[in-house]
Protein backbone atom coordinates (compact mmCIF):
# COMPACT_ATOMS: atom_id res chain seq x y z
CA UNK A 1 0.00 0.00 0.00
CA UNK A 2 1.28 3.63 -0.86
CA UNK A 3 -0.04 6.06 1.39
CA UNK A 4 -0.94 9.62 0.76
CA UNK A 5 -0.65 10.95 4.41
CA UNK A 6 -2.06 14.48 3.69
CA UNK A 7 -5.65 12.68 2.66
CA UNK A 8 -5.41 10.30 5.73
CA UNK A 9 -4.75 13.40 7.95
CA UNK A 10 -7.71 15.53 6.55
CA UNK A 11 -10.11 12.63 6.51
CA UNK A 12 -9.17 12.50 10.49
CA UNK A 13 -9.33 16.14 10.79
CA UNK A 14 -13.27 16.19 9.63
CA UNK A 15 -13.98 12.87 11.35
CA UNK A 16 -12.66 14.72 15.15
CA UNK A 17 -14.89 17.70 14.30
CA UNK A 18 -17.82 15.69 13.47
CA UNK A 19 -17.60 13.74 16.96
CA UNK A 20 -16.57 17.08 18.45
CA UNK A 21 -20.02 18.60 17.29
CA UNK A 22 -21.42 15.41 19.24
CA UNK A 23 -20.10 17.41 22.52
CA UNK A 24 -18.67 14.20 23.45
CA UNK A 25 -16.41 16.33 25.35
CA UNK A 26 -18.99 18.01 27.15
CA UNK A 27 -19.36 14.56 28.68
CA UNK A 28 -15.55 14.28 29.79
CA UNK A 29 -15.92 17.63 31.92
CA UNK A 30 -18.98 16.35 33.35
CA UNK A 31 -17.28 13.37 34.17
CA UNK A 32 -14.54 15.36 35.64
CA UNK A 33 -16.94 17.39 37.76
CA UNK A 34 -18.50 14.45 39.14
CA UNK A 35 -15.33 12.89 39.54
CA UNK A 36 -14.47 15.34 41.53
CA UNK A 37 -17.47 15.12 43.86
CA UNK A 38 -17.47 11.59 44.16
CA UNK A 39 -13.66 11.64 45.39
CA UNK A 40 -14.69 14.08 47.91
CA UNK A 41 -17.52 12.04 49.46
CA UNK A 42 -15.44 9.13 49.24
CA UNK A 43 -12.77 10.44 51.21
CA UNK A 44 -15.48 11.14 53.96
CA UNK A 45 -16.65 8.09 54.24
CA UNK A 46 -13.30 6.17 53.54
CA UNK A 47 -11.15 7.09 56.12
CA UNK A 48 -8.63 4.21 56.13
CA UNK A 49 -7.94 4.75 52.11
CA UNK A 50 -8.72 7.83 50.83
CA UNK A 51 -5.91 7.87 47.99
CA UNK A 52 -6.95 4.53 46.75
CA UNK A 53 -10.62 5.82 46.36
CA UNK A 54 -9.95 8.48 44.69
CA UNK A 55 -7.21 7.04 42.28
CA UNK A 56 -10.03 3.56 41.66
CA UNK A 57 -12.52 6.20 41.09
CA UNK A 58 -10.31 8.47 38.75
CA UNK A 59 -9.22 5.24 36.79
CA UNK A 60 -12.59 3.57 36.55
CA UNK A 61 -14.03 6.90 35.05
CA UNK A 62 -10.90 7.24 32.98
CA UNK A 63 -11.19 3.21 31.67
CA UNK A 64 -15.40 3.01 31.09
CA UNK A 65 -15.77 6.74 29.15
CA UNK A 66 -12.89 5.68 26.84
CA UNK A 67 -14.22 2.67 26.24
CA UNK A 68 -17.27 3.40 25.68
CA UNK A 69 -16.42 5.99 23.02
CA UNK A 70 -14.58 3.24 21.05
CA UNK A 71 -17.48 1.14 21.67
CA UNK A 72 -19.99 3.00 20.04
CA UNK A 73 -18.34 5.43 17.60
CA UNK A 74 -16.68 2.75 16.52
CA UNK A 75 -19.58 0.72 15.46
CA UNK A 76 -20.85 3.86 13.71
CA UNK A 77 -17.72 5.28 12.29
CA UNK A 78 -17.64 3.52 9.02
CA UNK A 79 -21.51 2.00 8.77
CA UNK A 80 -22.99 5.54 9.10
CA UNK A 81 -20.95 7.12 6.71
CA UNK A 82 -22.97 4.01 4.07
CA UNK A 83 -25.97 4.82 5.53
CA UNK A 84 -25.48 8.45 5.05
CA UNK A 85 -23.89 7.78 1.78
CA UNK A 86 -21.81 10.22 2.82
CA UNK A 87 -18.54 7.62 1.58
CA UNK A 88 -19.80 7.77 -1.92
CA UNK A 89 -19.01 11.66 -2.08
CA UNK A 90 -15.68 10.80 -0.29
CA UNK A 91 -14.74 8.07 -2.73
CA UNK A 92 -15.79 10.10 -5.82
CA UNK A 93 -12.78 12.11 -5.67
CA UNK A 94 -9.11 10.44 -6.09
CA UNK A 95 -9.56 9.04 -2.53
CA UNK A 96 -8.61 5.42 -2.08
CA UNK A 97 -10.87 3.39 0.08
CA UNK A 98 -8.24 2.68 2.44
CA UNK A 99 -7.03 6.00 2.97
CA UNK A 100 -10.64 7.00 4.15
CA UNK A 101 -10.82 4.14 6.99
CA UNK A 102 -7.17 4.64 8.08
CA UNK A 103 -8.24 8.57 8.15
CA UNK A 104 -11.55 7.97 10.08
CA UNK A 105 -9.83 5.33 12.15
CA UNK A 106 -6.69 7.65 13.25
CA UNK A 107 -9.59 10.79 13.80
CA UNK A 108 -11.39 8.38 16.57
CA UNK A 109 -8.07 7.54 18.26
CA UNK A 110 -7.25 10.85 18.56
CA UNK A 111 -10.75 11.94 20.01
CA UNK A 112 -9.71 8.52 22.73
CA UNK A 113 -6.47 10.55 23.82
CA UNK A 114 -8.40 13.86 24.31
CA UNK A 115 -10.90 12.46 25.61
CA UNK A 116 -8.00 10.34 28.45
CA UNK A 117 -6.24 13.39 28.60
CA UNK A 118 -9.18 15.68 29.78
CA UNK A 119 -10.12 12.72 32.02
CA UNK A 120 -6.98 12.23 33.28
CA UNK A 121 -5.75 15.91 34.39
CA UNK A 122 -9.09 15.68 36.63
CA UNK A 123 -7.74 11.96 38.12
CA UNK A 124 -4.13 13.15 38.75
CA UNK A 125 -5.25 16.63 39.86
CA UNK A 126 -7.84 15.01 42.63
CA UNK A 127 -5.65 12.17 43.76
CA UNK A 128 -2.55 14.84 43.68
CA UNK A 129 -4.44 17.08 45.95
CA UNK A 130 -4.81 13.98 48.43
CA UNK A 131 -1.32 13.32 48.82
CA UNK A 132 -0.68 11.09 45.66
CA UNK A 133 2.56 10.43 43.86
CA UNK A 134 2.02 10.87 40.59
CA UNK A 135 5.13 8.39 39.14
CA UNK A 136 5.96 6.77 35.25
CA UNK A 137 3.70 3.84 36.41
CA UNK A 138 0.89 5.98 36.77
CA UNK A 139 1.27 7.66 33.16
CA UNK A 140 2.10 4.09 31.78
CA UNK A 141 -1.13 2.99 33.17
CA UNK A 142 -3.11 5.74 31.08
CA UNK A 143 -1.04 5.21 28.30
CA UNK A 144 -2.29 1.71 28.08
CA UNK A 145 -5.82 2.44 28.71
CA UNK A 146 -6.03 4.26 25.77
CA UNK A 147 -4.24 1.53 24.05
CA UNK A 148 -6.99 -0.78 25.44
CA UNK A 149 -9.99 1.30 24.16
CA UNK A 150 -8.16 1.27 20.64
CA UNK A 151 -7.86 -1.71 20.29
CA UNK A 152 -11.50 -2.31 21.05
CA UNK A 153 -12.28 0.46 18.53
CA UNK A 154 -10.54 -1.40 15.79
CA UNK A 155 -11.97 -4.86 16.48
CA UNK A 156 -15.68 -3.39 16.63
CA UNK A 157 -14.84 -1.57 13.45
CA UNK A 158 -14.20 -4.69 12.12
CA UNK A 159 -17.11 -6.62 12.61
CA UNK A 160 -19.32 -3.34 11.67
CA UNK A 161 -17.45 -4.14 8.25
CA UNK A 162 -18.52 -7.36 7.85
CA UNK A 163 -22.13 -7.78 10.32
CA UNK A 164 -24.29 -5.07 11.25
CA UNK A 165 -23.86 -2.40 14.33
CA UNK A 166 -25.97 -4.50 16.50
CA UNK A 167 -23.96 -7.39 16.04
CA UNK A 168 -20.59 -5.52 16.04
CA UNK A 169 -21.63 -4.26 19.39
CA UNK A 170 -22.77 -7.90 20.64
CA UNK A 171 -19.41 -9.70 19.25
CA UNK A 172 -16.98 -6.62 20.22
CA UNK A 173 -18.37 -6.11 24.12
CA UNK A 174 -18.65 -10.53 24.07
CA UNK A 175 -14.60 -10.68 22.98
CA UNK A 176 -14.10 -8.17 25.37
CA UNK A 177 -15.34 -9.84 28.40
CA UNK A 178 -14.16 -13.29 27.96
CA UNK A 179 -11.14 -12.11 27.20
CA UNK A 180 -11.19 -11.05 30.51
CA UNK A 181 -12.73 -14.36 31.60
CA UNK A 182 -9.94 -16.91 29.93
CA UNK A 183 -7.24 -16.86 32.12
CA UNK A 184 -9.73 -17.83 35.64
CA UNK A 185 -11.03 -20.61 33.34
CA UNK A 186 -8.23 -21.91 32.09
CA UNK A 187 -6.26 -22.17 35.62
CA UNK A 188 -9.57 -24.17 36.76
CA UNK A 189 -8.93 -27.19 37.94
CA UNK A 190 -12.04 -28.87 35.12
CA UNK A 191 -9.39 -27.44 32.49
CA UNK A 192 -6.33 -28.55 33.90
CA UNK A 193 -7.34 -31.95 33.96
CA UNK A 194 -8.54 -31.78 30.27
CA UNK A 195 -5.86 -31.54 27.67
CA UNK A 196 -8.00 -31.41 24.80
CA UNK A 197 -10.47 -28.30 26.47
CA UNK A 198 -6.73 -26.89 27.65
CA UNK A 199 -5.30 -26.92 23.94
CA UNK A 200 -8.46 -25.38 23.03
CA UNK A 201 -8.38 -22.42 25.69
CA UNK A 202 -4.64 -21.62 24.58
CA UNK A 203 -5.61 -21.52 20.81
CA UNK A 204 -8.67 -19.11 21.53
CA UNK A 205 -6.06 -17.13 23.94
CA UNK A 206 -3.66 -16.76 21.04
CA UNK A 207 -6.13 -15.41 18.64
CA UNK A 208 -8.25 -13.51 20.55
CA UNK A 209 -6.79 -9.96 21.30
CA UNK A 210 -6.37 -10.44 25.45
CA UNK A 211 -7.50 -7.08 26.68
CA UNK A 212 -6.61 -8.10 30.06
CA UNK A 213 -3.11 -8.42 29.69
CA UNK A 214 -3.41 -4.51 28.92
CA UNK A 215 -5.35 -3.63 31.99
CA UNK A 216 -2.47 -2.41 34.70
CA UNK A 217 -5.22 -0.98 36.73
CA UNK A 218 -4.64 -3.81 39.51
CA UNK A 219 -1.04 -3.81 39.54
CA UNK A 220 -1.27 0.27 40.22
CA UNK A 221 -4.28 0.23 42.69
CA UNK A 222 -2.33 -2.51 44.84
CA UNK A 223 0.67 -1.74 44.30
CA UNK A 224 2.13 -4.39 42.92
CA UNK A 225 5.51 -4.17 41.31
CA UNK A 226 5.52 -4.71 37.06
CA UNK A 227 8.70 -5.32 35.23
CA UNK A 228 9.84 -2.70 32.69
CA UNK A 229 9.61 -6.22 29.85
CA UNK A 230 6.69 -6.94 30.61
CA UNK A 231 5.29 -3.23 30.25
CA UNK A 232 7.40 -3.32 26.95
CA UNK A 233 6.07 -6.58 25.78
CA UNK A 234 2.49 -5.62 26.28
CA UNK A 235 3.01 -2.18 25.28
CA UNK A 236 4.56 -4.34 22.14
CA UNK A 237 1.85 -6.56 21.81
CA UNK A 238 -0.93 -3.75 21.59
CA UNK A 239 0.29 -2.19 18.98
CA UNK A 240 1.19 -4.47 17.15
CA UNK A 241 -2.32 -6.24 17.48
CA UNK A 242 -4.08 -2.58 16.44
CA UNK A 243 -1.60 -2.61 13.34
CA UNK A 244 -2.83 -5.90 12.71
CA UNK A 245 -6.63 -5.41 12.58
CA UNK A 246 -6.18 -1.55 10.88
CA UNK A 247 -4.38 -3.35 8.04
CA UNK A 248 -7.36 -6.08 8.08
CA UNK A 249 -9.77 -3.57 8.21
CA UNK A 250 -8.52 -1.77 5.49
CA UNK A 251 -7.95 -5.13 3.30
CA UNK A 252 -12.15 -5.77 3.85
CA UNK A 253 -13.58 -2.30 3.49
CA UNK A 254 -11.00 -2.21 0.12
CA UNK A 255 -13.11 -5.32 -0.85
CA UNK A 256 -16.53 -4.06 0.52
CA UNK A 257 -19.72 -4.13 -1.81
CA UNK A 258 -20.90 -0.51 -0.65
CA UNK A 259 -24.31 -0.93 -2.89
Amino acid sequence: MNYNFQAIFIIAKFTIWDILRSKVMTNSLILGIALGILTFVGKEFTFGAPLKISLDLGMAMVSISTKGIALFFGIGLISKEIETRTVYMVLSKPIKRYYFILGKTLGLSSILIINTAILSIFCLFFYGINGGVIDEFLLMTIVMTILEAMLLMVLVIFFSLVTNPILAFIYGLGIFFISYGLDPIANSLYVHNNSGLRNILEVIKFIMPNFKLLNFRDYLLYNQSVDYSFRLSCFIYAIGYISFLNIVNSIVFSRKNLD
